[in-house]
């Protein structure tokens, strides 16, 4: 890569870790081979880049990860591992963001306490947030979700497992099948986790590139 930096002077506080997402989205990475494992844009001439969102711009171990983990030819585990990072990432932002507001709004009705006790409750469980970080946070193509989700369903279906409605609740199924009983898996179900990987980047990257806490039309 070669920058111009008189052209990259015109765009406001430019960093080019924030352009590392987008970067590996088109193709290319800064170690191994470059992106190899999701669905890459064909480009012409000309690609164009989008930064990171900018609320996730100070957590630095995002660009890290994508510099020197991602890129990385790991066993299927190993890179699920790697990628649900980057969720645990999103949902501690999550819970912060909840847990700013809940105060905001216990500040201003101080009686409410008794009545907002379950949203309190709420924010500390990991499935919860990870179902407020897809459907009020993010923004993803809904081709990707069906793909990950389908590939959740059948890993959870071949190892004797309940699927759910959504995909956020599938995904967070299969990580509790990974971590706590990845002795049962067998061949095949190493070759979906294969598959699984490389719709879960995807959607990663989607996410990655659209978070933001002020998402309009927000549903709990």
């Amino acid at each position: 890569m070669v920058l111009d930096k008189e052209n990259t002077k015109k765009i406001n506080n430019f960093q080019l870790e924030d352009y590392t997402v987008s970067l590996y989205q088109k193709g290319y990475s800064y170690s191994e081979k470059g992106n190899l494992y999701s669905t890459i844009e064909k480009a012409n001439k000309r690609i164009n880049l989008q930064p990171i969102s900018r609320e996730l711009r100070n957590i630095k171990y995002i660009h890290t990860l994508f510099e020197k983990e991602v890129p990385k030819n790991q066993e299927a585990f190993a890179k699920f591992h790697t990628y649900y990072q980057i969720i645990e990432i999103l949902i501690s932002v999550v819970f912060e963001d909840k847990f700013k507001k809940f105060v905001a709004q216990l500040t201003s009705n101080k009686g409410s306490l008794f009545d907002k006790r379950d949203d309190l409750g709420n924010m500390v469980l990991e499935k919860q947030r990870v179902k407020w970080l897809f459907s009020n946070y993010v923004e993803i193509s809904g081709e990707d979700v069906a793909i990950l989700n389908d590939c959740c369903k059948k890993l959870l279906q071949l190892n004797g497992k309940k699927t759910c409605s959504t995909m956020a609740e599938n995904l967070y199924s299969v990580r509790c099948l990974l971590v706590h009983n990845m002795y049962i898996l067998n061949n095949e179900s190493h070759e979906l986790l294969k598959d699984l990987d490389n719709a879960f980047i995807d959607v990663l990257m989607d996410m990655l590139l659209t978070f933001n806490t002020k998402r309009e039309g927000m549903e709990e």
